[in-house]
């Protein structure tokens, strides 16, 4: 309705979709009780939404959305248009096709990754299959900010400076070496720019920090 006269008879002359897919998106993070959010969905049955009279939007329309790590799938249809066996059997179909999905992503060696899975990085399909770090290991892609930009030119413009390395050294009498170690561990775990590792070599648009999902910390000990 905003747009010039070519474009609104370029959509009219689209055909008429029957189907309406709307996914709400996952909820969780919106309503997490232990946050302290104010209000949270009610597992009660609020009843219906709207009269029976009312007209539906479309043929067939489905609602969906994830919460508490379950996706649920409402299936709004007249009983006039459809017979209730009808979509019941379409609803297992798509159920038993969503299992399918689920069972093959699960499969040793057939884990990989989309563009759509890191939508601030920029990268095509080729691009990302060319990256060093293996699919399953990664968290999280995403561009450099401008300050890392400039890290990263100067510490590859004068490699032997060391401007941004940062060092320091205490002595410390009856430390626990594990406890240390595994004190250092769970930073690494809890803070994603600790296993965060820069990438700019190839077919890249620009450089970029991928995210590994877990790494070990490097821990030396010399026993002098």
């Amino acid at each position: 309705h905003v747009g010039d006269a070519e474009a609104q008879s370029s959509m009219k002359a689209l055909p008429n979709h029957r189907i309406t897919v709307n996914y709400r998106g996952q909820l969780d993070g919106s309503f997490e009780a232990d946050d302290g959010a104010l209000f949270a969905p009610a597992p009660d049955n609020a009843g219906m939404e709207q009269s029976p009279d009312a007209p539906l939007g479309n043929w067939l329309t489905l609602n969906g959305q994830v919460y508490g790590g379950e996706l649920s799938v409402g299936w709004t249809f007249s009983e006039e248009r459809f017979d209730s066996a009808t979509i019941e059997a379409l609803a297992r179909d798509y159920a038993d096709e969503l299992a399918a999905l689920i069972d093959h992503c699960l499969t040793p060696g057939v884990e990989g990754l989309t563009p759509s899975d890191f939508p601030l990085a920029g990268l095509s399909q080729a691009q990302l299959d060319g990256l060093p770090t293996a699919p399953r290991l990664i968290e999280d892609i995403y561009p450099l900010s401008p300050m890392q930009q400039g890290m990263l030119f100067h510490t590859l413009y004068a490699q032997q400076s060391g401007d941004y390395i940062n060092q320091m050294c205490v002595a410390v009498d009856g430390l626990q070496v594990e406890r240390f170690r595994e004190a250092w561990q769970a930073a690494m775990d809890s803070h994603d720019v600790l296993r965060s590792g820069f990438v700019w070599e190839g077919d890249l648009p620009h450089a970029l920090q991928v995210v590994h999902k877990g790494l070990q910390v490097p821990f030396s000990v010399l026993d002098w």
